[in-house]
């Protein structure tokens, strides 16, 4: 493995969203996962982030400062050719992920009621799965969600679908006005390329990877959790556009997933990238390597330990002396 540069392509590390989830993190087998997932990072030559979020989160825990990284985004490949003028029922609003506190389906709720409260007409279609445990409760987020909106329900104003096959999304998302990604954590949410590369108008939250994907105004719309009337600020703008100005968007953001995250696009740069480290490699390989003072423990000392070659440390009954051993 000496030879062998290890390139690691970063997703949704378990010890970032495993927080936002509030799951316990020192609880077994997950205290042990989020170790590994901090090791093989503190331990890889190179690092794929597709986002720039996404590198500033791990710092919150991490140090990766030394680490060679280069920003590209996962491929995505469309079903079909860039959609030039996308149908829609009017008003239909979908949430399409699972029901969990990190994809922001508590904040959603709650804006959602506020807008109910004061009489928004339009239901809310809430697509994904929703058997997530919330820890803190020890109940699933659709008991939850059921529960504390039941009245909602009973008035056809939050409708329920739970989750769907892959072979299904673009059915089921087809005919949508918007659909909603609010989460308050996320690198690069396969939902909104999926939505936009169907010509749909995506709504989503800036707590994440989603403002490289999403142009404002041009391909989608933003809003910000940190300011709440945001939210319905955005979505009353998005209702209340001309229905040519809804097929530009969406056509403007179908055209981007194919031009900006096909395999045709991101393919070639990652090619580029496996030649650039293995031309490297081969360059410095018959040199010395430089030596570290430390290894990469992920709870390092803050200085090197002081060797002391000629220490004995006295044998327990039954077990040989390792006086004047080069390890202690």
């Amino acid at each position: 493995m000496t030879d062998i540069p290890i390139l690691l392509t970063l997703h949704s590390p378990a010890f970032i969203y495993l927080d936002y989830n509030r799951v316990p993190l020192y609880r077994f087998p997950d205290f042990w996962t989020c170790e590994m997932e901090k090791q093989a990072i503190k331990s890889a030559d190179h690092l794929i982030s597709p986002t720039h979020f996404l590198v500033r989160e791990i710092l919150q825990h991490i140090d990766i400062s030394d680490k060679p990284i280069t920003i590209l985004p996962n491929p995505y490949k469309p079903d079909q050719p860039p959609v030039d003028s996308p149908a829609h029922i009017p008003g239909k609003i979908i949430y399409y992920g699972k029901l969990s506190p990190q994809k922001g389906s508590f904040e959603l709720m709650e804006y959602f009621t506020e807008l109910w409260d004061a009489g928004f007409p339009h239901p809310l279609h809430i697509v994904g799965g929703t058997d997530i445990v919330f820890h803190p409760e020890q109940r699933t987020m659709g008991q939850l969600i059921h529960d504390k909106y039941k009245r909602y329900q009973d008035k056809g104003l939050l409708l329920l679908q739970g989750a769907i096959e892959p072979r299904w999304i673009k059915d089921t998302l087809q005919y949508a006005h918007l659909v909603i990604v609010p989460s308050i954590v996320d690198n690069m949410p396969y939902v909104v390329i999926e939505a936009m590369s169907l010509g749909k108008i995506v709504l989503a939250s800036v707590q994440g990877g989603q403002p490289e994907i999403i142009e404002e105004g041009e391909t989608g719309f933003l809003f910000d959790h940190n300011d709440p009337p945001s939210f319905a600020r955005q979505l009353h703008k998005i209702l209340a556009l001309p229905v040519e100005e809804v097929k530009r968007i969406g056509s403007g953001a179908s055209r981007k997933i194919h031009a900006s995250y096909g395999f045709d696009a991101i393919g070639p740069q990652k090619l580029a990238l496996l030649e650039s480290l293995s031309n490297h490699q081969s360059q410095t390989k018959n040199h010395k390597p430089q030596t570290s003072n430390h290894f990469p423990f992920l709870h390092q000392e803050p200085s090197p330990p002081c060797s002391q070659p000629n220490v004995a440390r006295p044998a327990r009954a039954g077990q040989p002396s390792f006086s004047g051993h080069p390890l202690l």
